[in-house]
């Protein structure tokens, strides 16, 4: 599967004050997850990715948001909020332009359950997503089945959407809870 290049598809999407940043939005992984760009090709837009789809048969596809998955590790709460709205509404432009249907689902801010509970809602009725992808590194010593994650899962089962949950290099320490 063709892996899209997002450095600057956020630029555009996020407010001004963020815009003119000069490092990375999104902590490193800490490895190259493009294997020194060994892993094929990069569309740039969707046509191109839905051509991809189409040479390797592929019918149905779910985007994940690779480096966004770090968005725990933000450090500055409103650079993530506006991070999450941001990829948000890239993820809807994109596969609305693919005519693919819109199947991305939003990235949410576990460190900021009222804002995540927010930012679902929003992307599920108003740009019309149909999962919760959860980030499983949160901040240390707490996992993602303590009380204070319920209302992001609340949130998701009053709207009808699934939540996902996939690991970065950074994990939760503690994942018991869903053991």
């Amino acid at each position: 599967m063709p892996i899209i290049s997002m450095a600057a598809a956020y630029k555009k999407y996020l407010p001004e004050k963020f815009r003119a940043r000069s490092g990375p939005y999104f902590p490193s992984f800490g490895w190259d997850i493009f294997l020194n760009d060994t892993t094929g090709r990069k569309p740039s837009n969707p046509e191109e990715y839905c051509k991809d789809l189409d040479v390797e048969k592929i019918a149905d596809a779910v985007a994940y948001p690779s480096n966004a998955l770090s968005i725990g590790l933000v450090r500055e709460l409103d650079l993530a909020v506006a991070l999450a709205t941001a990829y948000n509404d890239w993820a809807c432009d994109f596969v609305r332009t693919a005519a693919i249907g819109s199947n991305t689902p939003p990235s949410s801010r576990p460190r900021s359950c009222p804002e995540a509970v927010q930012e679902v809602r929003r992307a599920v009725t108003e740009k019309a997503a149909v999962g919760v992808m959860m980030p499983t590194y949160v901040q240390q010593g707490l996992d993602l089945g303590q009380p204070q994650f319920d209302p992001i899962y609340a949130e998701a089962q009053e709207l009808g959407v699934p939540v996902g949950f996939h690991a970065t290099a950074q994990v939760a320490i503690r994942q018991h809870a869903f053991s």
